[in-house]
């Protein structure tokens, strides 16, 4: 998802800034994937799916991207297939669920939104990297980083409760975006991860999952 090398701008004493990165970024990876987990286990237990359908669509888009078509480095290449693993539960989920909560769709139209949610998502990417020449991933995945943001916070008012959702996988959410920003800005050896649109998103993006945390807190586990 990111890219990581040597000669890096930080280091910690004598801990070279590559491997900051990497621990970093791997904290970061296992924090993502409890969100994932724990997502999938509030789905079951609630009988509704814990991940909005634009966030879903757009990140299983990108995990395949940055696993097959423009392979990660290393340890991100690994992570993003264990993350589209974990998504494709929720794929199903979503399948399963999304006539209950669209219920004005009908269910086979509110079921056709998956695929074709994800395809689009997809090519929308796949244009952008080529586009903007974005193959390293940076501003495409902080972009859907905040869309993502953005819709979990959506989703909590829109349902008025924590159906599928919890504070567990909100902090998680949290955690791993902030330590995933924390090694682009202070251990990436390149410029632009310090630039003022990557800068803002990273931003924007800490901002709404600190108040997605803040409105889980405030709702209902159940509406009444």
């Amino acid at each position: 998802m990111i890219p990581a090398s040597a000669d890096l701008p930080l280091a910690l004493g004598s801990v070279p800034a590559a491997t900051v990165f990497t621990v970093i970024s791997g904290l970061g990876t296992l924090a993502w994937l409890l969100a994932y987990v724990l997502v999938v286990r509030r789905g079951f237990l609630d009988r509704t799916y814990g991940m909005p359908l634009a966030a879903l669509a757009a990140n299983i888009g990108n995990e395949l991207i940055f696993a097959v078509v423009h392979p990660a480095e290393g340890l991100l290449r690994w992570s993003n297939f264990l993350w589209a693993a974990v998504d494709v539960v929720i794929v199903c989920q979503v399948i399963r669920y999304v006539p209950r909560e669209l219920p004005s769709l009908g269910a086979r139209w509110s079921r056709l939104t998956v695929p074709l949610a994800i395809a689009v998502a997809t090519v929308l990417q796949l244009s952008f990297i080529a586009e903007f020449d974005d193959y390293g991933g940076a501003y495409c995945i902080f972009g859907i980083n905040v869309m993502m943001s953005l819709c979990f916070v959506q989703m909590a008012l829109a349902r008025g409760d924590r159906r599928g959702q919890s504070i567990p996988i909100a902090v998680a959410k949290l955690v791993g975006t902030a330590l995933f920003s924390l090694a682009m800005f202070f251990f990436s050896r390149d410029d632009f991860a310090r630039g003022p649109l990557l800068t803002v998103l990273y931003v924007v993006c800490l901002v709404a999952d600190v108040a997605y945390v803040a409105l889980l807190r405030r709702l209902p586990a159940v509406r009444a």
